[in-house]
Order: structure tokens, then C-alpha cells, then sequence
């Protein structure tokens, strides 16, 4: 069954829980070929973790003999850099799950693998990890049109991923918070505005935000800025592009009296 058309386009989630990226897009290992722009991902302590769908995606093909590695076609996805009506991804060394068919449609986060060690068509792996392609066409054919690099279509969440290391070229982007006027937020304008791991300018660039909104759970001046604490080990100091907007105080709920109840049993309150 083919996907419906989307009258919106879908961001994707990083795929694992823990952002472990062993080697990058044009790694030194096995990544340097022009025509191909994977990562590995090991997630949390090379274990063998759970791979998810990073957004809703059709299964086109598993293949038969190991079982080791799939390819799925996602539509209409947006990215920071550009849209893409459709997206093919290539997973290798994989653990396939029994009720994961070709056809089957996963939404966002249905977990459909775990890493491995598992053959794939260059050979096998020395840990177990997961090994993610993009490409804009349709079968995994080695042309001259590169898919994107993960580091470029992934968005992380927050409170759900964590850096272990990061030997990619690029840094991933964080989906902001919904705009709400009763937090302290910070309004992010532009876009590759860093998060770093600590309240200073030489602090580990953890990604970019996306531009929006940040919930404010602290602040700190520093290095000659003043730096707002987004979520744990994640900070953002205020530069052009970055605006803090003060909470509004919560309107008070007027105080009621429950004096009667209808004859349909509803209950009758007075403000007092």
C-alpha cells in the first residue's frame, strides 16, 4: 500500500535514543566514497539499541538472506536547508524485527530494528551499531546524485537524546518549544545558532537550534553574555537572533461555590 498524499510535511527525528555518531558523513573508514553520505550510529555504549521510524515511512525492500538491512521510502519531508517530496533510507547491519514486512507503513517512533553487527553487502561490522543512508532516488543506485546528509534531515528533541560523541562534519539542528507566553523564552531568529554544553563560547557545540521558541530554566552571565539554560547541559548565549521574552503572570481562576446541582444532575456554581 502506497503512502496518501501529505498536504504537510513531516520533520524527522533522529532515529535512536542516544546520539553516538561513531563516524560521520565522508568518514576515514568506510564513508569516503563521493556518492554516499552515511553515518553510524552506535547508540548508548555500542549496545544493541532500538532503531524507530523518524517519521512516517513505507518499507520497500528487507533484504532476504541475513535479513541485515532494509530501505524505506519517506514522503514530503522537510529539513532546515530544503523540502524533499520523497526520501529514501538505507539502514544496514540491523537486527530485523519478524513483523516488519515489505509494504508495512510506520508512523514517526514505531521502533522497527536494533543495531547489530549483521552482514551487509561491503561486508560486516567489528560493534554493533546502525549504518543510515539518505537518498533522492528511489532504489540505492551509485549515481552522480548524493542523497543528503543526516546531519542536514534529522532534528533532535529534547529530554529524549543525549551527545555520547559526535564525529560527524555537521552538527544536528533542535526542534524548539511551542511558543507559550506564561514561561521566560528565548525567540531564536536565525538560523545555525549554537547550543553548547556549558555556559561559555569554548563549551562543545552540542548542534543548532531551529528557529522558534525556548523555555528559559535558567541564566548566567558570562564571557561577557548572558547565557540562557534550555534544557540540561544545553545553553544558548544571547547574541543577534536570540531574544528573551519575559513570562506573563497567569491570569487568577476566579473562586467558585458549588451551590446546587440542575435536574439533569449538573453541577451549579457561583463565582465568588
Amino acid at each position: 500500500m502506497a503512502l496518501a498524499n501529505e498536504a504537510k510535511y513531516q520533520k524527522l527525528l533522529f532515529p535512536q535514543e542516544y546520539v553516538n555518531v561513531t563516524q560521520g558523513s565522508n568518514g576515514k573508514v568506510s564513508h569516503s566514497s563521493k556518492y554516499r553520505r552515511p553515518i553510524d550510529i552506535a547508540g548508548k555504549d555500542y549496545s544493541k539499541g532500538k532503531v524507530f521510524a523518524p517519521g512516517k515511512m513505507e518499507i520497500k525492500y528487507i533484504e532476504k538472506k541475513y535479513k541485515s538491512h532494509s530501505l524505506s521510502e519517506l514522503k514530503y519531508v522537510e529539513t532546515p536547508y530544503k523540502k524533499f517530496d520523497f526520501l529514501t533510507m538505507y539502514c544496514y547491519h540491523n537486527i530485523p524485527f519478524p513483523n516488519i514486512n515489505v509494504g508495512d507503513i510506520l508512523n514517526a517512533g514505531t521502533q522497527f530494528t536494533e543495531e547489530g553487527t549483521y552482514y551487509e553487502p561491503g561486508g560486516g561490522a567489528s560493534g554493533n551499531h546502525s549504518h543510515i543512508e539518505l537518498w533522492t532516488i528511489k532504489n540505492r543506485v551509485f549515481d552522480n546524485r548524493p542523497g543528503p546528509k543526516p546531519e542536514e534531515v534529522f532534528y533532535l528533541k529534547r529530554g529524549l537524546h543525549i551527545f555520547k560523541q559526535n564525529k560527524s562534519d555537521e552538527h544536528f539542528y533542535w526542534l524548539s518549544d511551542y511558543r507559550n507566553e506564561y514561561k521566560d523564552q528565548i525567540k531564536i531568529s536565525n538560523t545555525k545558532y549554537r547550543i553548547r554544553r556549558n555556559y561559555n563560547t569554548k563549551s562543545t557545540i552540542l548542534g543548532y537550534a531551529e528557529p522558534g521558541y525556548y523555555d528559559v530554566l535558567d541564566t548566567v552571565e558570562n564571557d561577557g553574555l548572558t547565557w540562557y539554560k534550555i534544557y540540561e547541559d544545553m545553553w544558548i548565549g544571547q547574541v543577534d537572533g536570540c531574544e528573551f521574552i519575559k513570562a506573563k503572570e497567569e491570569p487568577k481562576q476566579p473562586e467558585l461555590k458549588h451551590i446546587g446541582n440542575t435536574l439533569d444532575g449538573k453541577k451549579i456554581f457561583i463565582e465568588l
